[in-house]
């Protein structure tokens, strides 16, 4: 009964964060200069999105003057945030988990330097950086490495935001995995081993790579969190049309009434609420795949 509480408490605790997010731009507003709490908009709003639900009319959506069905619109966003997700995830991992056990036992002021550099650089600075960067190889070079105008159809359009998210997700995992072969390197068994001739590559592979994977596995919720937090930079500098364009463009927007000759702000939950829960599924889906992947590449080299 104690856990079926404790669950229960959970999931309302969830939900009731949920609804503050999805309701946050209806809930604060601004009069005169002044912030102002309107919980009656909350209500009228989330009393409107139900009422969508009984009616079944809750996957239709308002673009500027068109009318859509999320059904059919909602799975390109999805699709498109998850490739760059998914790629993000799985390049940062093998160059990462790569670069990270090289650099433990090899790493000079300057790479170090280098890393710091990353580590602290904003993702947008760096997405306008590599913006420049392409522009500047092309008009010296003519030479073009890259699109800045997102088309989804060859690989120069996603291969800057692509190169953002894998660096910014590199750096922390390279960080991760030199945080622990620190902590092991004095230890008595890569000591042992060293003082028996075992090269570096066989030490990493023998020794090092199984517990390595275990410990960068508990942080894989700090990595996707990460990416998460990138692509939403990412998707609104490179006009990606993702599942967080999706939020963005579409669930707040502002529409003139010629009633009152005013411009209201409008908020359409159903988009919200489904945009967000797009997210989580997103997020989890990325999540058990590389679990599953560094656990099956776990139980490989434990024979």
């Amino acid at each position: 009964m104690r856990n079926f509480t404790k669950i229960v408490g959970i999931l309302l605790f969830f939900i009731t964060v949920f609804l503050l997010i999805i309701s946050s731009p209806v809930l604060i507003g601004e009069e005169d200069g002044r912030i102002f709490l309107h919980p009656k908009r909350v209500g009228l709003g989330l009393q409107f999105f139900f009422q969508e639900v009984l009616e079944g009319n809750t996957f239709e959506y308002i673009a500027g003057k068109t009318s859509y069905d999320m059904r059919e619109t909602l799975p390109h966003f999805f699709f498109t945030s998850l490739k760059f997700i998914l790629g993000a995830a799985f390049i940062s991992l093998v160059l990462g988990l790569w670069l990270g056990v090289l650099f433990s036992f090899r790493q000079g002021r300057l790479l170090k330097g280098v890393l710091d550099f990353l580590h602290v650089t904003p993702d947008f600075i760096l997405a306008l950086f590599l913006q420049i960067l392409s522009i500047t190889i092309y008009q010296v070079f003519q030479f073009r490495i890259a699109r800045l105008a997102y088309t989804g159809t060859n690989l120069q359009s996603i291969l800057l935001p692509l190169v953002t998210m894998v660096v910014t997700a590199t750096v922390f995992i390279i960080r991760c995995v030199e945080d622990y072969a620190c902590k092991v390197k004095g230890e008595e068994f890569i000591l042992y081993a060293l003082s028996r001739g075992v090269g570096y590559l066989s030490l990493i592979t023998t020794h090092l790579l199984v517990p390595i994977l275990h410990y960068l596995r508990s942080d894989y919720h700090r990595l996707l969190a990460l990416i998460i937090g990138n692509l939403f930079i990412v998707e609104r500098i490179f006009k990606i049309p993702g599942i967080t364009t999706f939020l963005f463009e579409y669930s707040f927007q502002r529409r003139y009434d010629s009633l009152t000759d005013k411009i209201l702000s409008v908020t359409q939950f159903n988009v919200v609420f489904f945009g967000f829960l797009a997210l989580i599924i997103l997020y989890w889906i990325v999540y058990l795949l590389t679990d599953f992947l560094t656990r099956q590449l776990i139980r490989w080299r434990q024979g």
